[in-house]
């Protein structure tokens, strides 16, 4: 609360020597305040979901007993991604091993 006082102090006379409306500023800046809760909120859970990752892995890598999971996975940071990014990276991996694949790939990219 005391954010959004100290930001609309600073937003108010500028918006109001525009021409705008109070009501405008304050309905704007609760949409602002919406969304950037639920930001906080998704980036928590990630983070929640990182730490619980990481325990599982050093469990197994200390001899642990392994009854989380099938196996290790250190990173998997297609998890993090939205749906049009995984898509992006897929068809970038998709070209690039047919690339490789038909012999088509610059060197550069074969590291020679």
């Amino acid at each position: 609360v005391a954010f959004m006082e100290k930001l609309c102090g600073i937003c108010m006379p500028i918006l109001m020597a525009a021409g705008g409306s109070s009501e405008m500023a304050t309905s704007k800046l609760q949409r602002l305040q919406r969304d950037l809760k639920r930001t906080k909120e998704d980036l928590k859970a990630k983070l929640v979901q990182c730490n619980v990752s990481a325990l599982k892995q050093l469990d197994l890598v200390k001899g642990g007993t392994g009854q989380w999971d099938d196996k290790v996975t250190f990173y998997e940071p297609m998890k993090y991604l939205n749906e049009d990014e995984k898509d992006l990276v897929f068809m970038v991996v998709k070209d690039k091993l047919r690339q490789i694949l038909d012999g088509t790939a610059p060197d550069s990219f074969m590291g020679q």
